[in-house]
């Protein structure tokens, strides 16, 4: 059972998951644990991530027999939310994969698709690892009618280094990629990300887990996570 966190005088915040009689177990979330001899005192704060992320893939350049090279990127838009208690994050969004070079070009497939995670902790409210699992599906415009679009399904799995700069938060990793319509080739991507917390910056997510005027899509469905 989870109970609103507590805060001491040098700004340690945790929040209590559970009792057995007279002793209370407690998370961490910020700050040192206290020490005897110091005060705690009940207090509200959020106990969410949420916002947006943005993800830069790089799938590498090719050089055909004629010598024309051609390199292709993807770059992802998320919505996602995380929980401070248990790690676990959900996020959706959209990911353009683009092919450019001197003879050819354009979007060359659309991924739509939910990502579920985990926050592992290296050092506290600095460091992390987030394994990540996403599917969904994918559309990739046909060569010979641009305006039809063929629909397969894919899976990712993926790692990222993540160090927390308060409302922001840059990471790099990698992750494998298949696609099942078998237009796209399976790969490996490495990757750069950067999230803005929302919450966070805009003082929204204080008091209690859930507010009352969601800011994006998302708001919420990372509670079926925790």
């Amino acid at each position: 059972v989870r109970r609103p966190g507590n805060v001491n005088e040098r700004g340690t915040r945790m929040v209590v998951t559970g009792t057995e009689g007279d002793v209370a177990r407690a998370r961490l979330i910020s700050g040192t644990p206290p020490v005897p001899g110091e005060t705690i005192v009940p207090a509200g704060f959020g106990l969410l991530r949420g916002g947006f992320r943005m993800r830069y893939g790089w799938l590498g350049t090719a050089t055909s027999t004629e010598g024309a090279a051609t390199s292709t990127w993807s770059m992802s838009v998320q919505s996602f939310e995380q929980s401070l208690v248990s790690g676990n994050a959900l996020a959706v969004g959209m990911t353009l994969i683009v092919r450019e070079g001197a003879d050819e070009g354009g979007v060359q497939a659309m991924l739509l698709g939910v990502e579920a995670g985990r926050s592992l902790e290296l050092l506290r409210e600095g460091l992390a690892i987030m394994p990540t699992l996403q599917a969904g599906i994918a559309l990739m415009p046909s060569e010979d009618y641009p305006s039809e679009a063929g629909v397969g399904l894919f899976g990712e799995v993926g790692a990222e280094l993540q160090l927390d700069l308060g409302a922001l938060r840059f990471g790099t990793g990698v992750s494998a990629r298949a696609v099942t319509d078998g237009t796209l080739p399976a790969a490996v991507v490495p990757r750069i990300s950067l999230e803005l917390d929302l919450y966070r910056a805009t003082g929204t997510a204080t008091g209690d887990r859930h507010r009352p005027e969601p800011l994006y899509p998302l708001a919420g469905l990372a509670e079926i996570l925790y």
